[in-house]
């Protein structure tokens, strides 16, 4: 196993930071399934999860995220899974998925492209969304092309920049977005820092190599947590059960299902696969359950506070003196132990 040192993207909890160094503005409440989860960044994922690197919890530890509904940190990291080969400062699989205790706000939803194949396309475009640190700043956007993949790590992929955007400190873990709008890999590194007018070449990791790990942890469904819903809307989905699901869903409130609209009532569902569920909605409040445990809630969006559960603690004046102190807590973290198939 190689050795490598990367220009490792966790902000410094005392250091200087900065959002995606001149990238392009985003309107965060639009893209409202990323998130700042401890210094680095993330995706939500399968209701209850964030999707980032792996070194953002053996370096600085995850314990918050700051989502686009709330102006404070929420405390709700309840569990930190690690790629079971993912060894810190080596050359491996940098992925991590973090479980939130409960499953807040997000109506934007990104899927995950098919993982049962390498992602990696020579040339394809690819943009990153980043905050870059702790600077109370929406996220902003850097685009890149991919570039190279290592021949002996094939998860191991760079991309080179194609704009005026860099990525920069607390943009770790960011989802690296194909033109389809899927998620292809996640931010790991810096390879060359573009100094002098020269592009900017960052490293990541083909989320094809995460595969097993995303469907052994999630699951479950990939969903967003709130919907708008007036007439007959359509919600999509994406299995990330392990063997594949089958339809189980049903409403209450304001919401019916239209059966013969909906493609995921027609069979099994592969894993990575998407279905749609065709809602009938008056515009009051309803639920769409996927399951007992993973529910989509219509016309009751968020507007800044809590998403209908305790948010685990909200940065206060507890928070300040410990990021004065340069204080930050750890954890024990879960690393799931399985044979993967690539």
């Amino acid at each position: 196993m190689t050795k490598l040192w990367i220009g490792v993207l966790t902000a410094g909890l005392c250091s200087n930071a900065w959002a995606v160094i001149d990238g392009e503005p985003i309107d965060w409440q639009a893209h409202d399934n990323t998130v700042q989860i401890s210094k680095c960044t993330g995706t939500r994922i399968g209701g209850l999860f964030v999707l980032t690197a792996a070194h953002c919890e053996t370096n600085v530890g995850l314990t918050w995220i700051k989502d686009a509904h709330h102006d404070e940190y929420q405390y709700i990291v309840e569990s930190v899974y690690l790629h079971p080969n993912y060894v810190p400062n080596y050359v491996t699989e940098d992925f991590a998925l973090a479980k939130l205790s409960t499953p807040t706000d997000y109506a934007h939803i990104q899927f995950l492209a098919d993982l049962s194949e390498p992602t990696y396309v020579q040339d394809a475009p690819i943009t990153i969304d980043g905050f870059g640190g702790l600077n109370n700043q929406p996220p902003a956007r850097a685009h890149f092309q991919l570039d190279y993949q290592v021949q002996n790590y094939p998860f191991r992929i760079e991309a080179v920049q194609t704009s005026k955007g860099k990525v920069a400190g607390g943009d770790s873990g960011s989802a690296w977005i194909s033109s389809s709008d899927e998620i292809v890999a996640t931010l790991t590194g810096v390879t060359s820092e573009g100094l002098n007018d020269q592009q900017q070449v960052i490293s990541g990791r083909d989320l094809h190599y995460a595969a097993d790990f995303i469907l052994d942890t999630v699951n479950g469904w990939h969903y967003p947590t709130i919907a708008t819903a007036k007439g007959r809307t359509t919600i999509e989905v994406q299995s990330l059960h392990r063997g594949g699901a089958v339809d189980t869903a049903y409403t209450s409130g304001d919401a019916t299902i239209v059966a013969e609209e909906s493609s995921c009532l027609t069979g099994t569902i592969a894993p990575f696969e998407r279905c749609t569920y065709v809602i009938d909605s008056g515009g009051s409040k309803g639920t769409l359950h996927l399951s007992d445990t993973e529910s989509v809630r219509l016309n009751s969006a968020s507007s800044g506070g809590s998403s209908g559960g305790d948010s685990g603690g909200s940065a206060g004046w507890a928070t300040l003196l410990a990021l004065l102190g340069c204080w930050h807590s750890r954890r024990k973290h879960k690393k799931l132990v399985y044979t993967q198939s690539v």
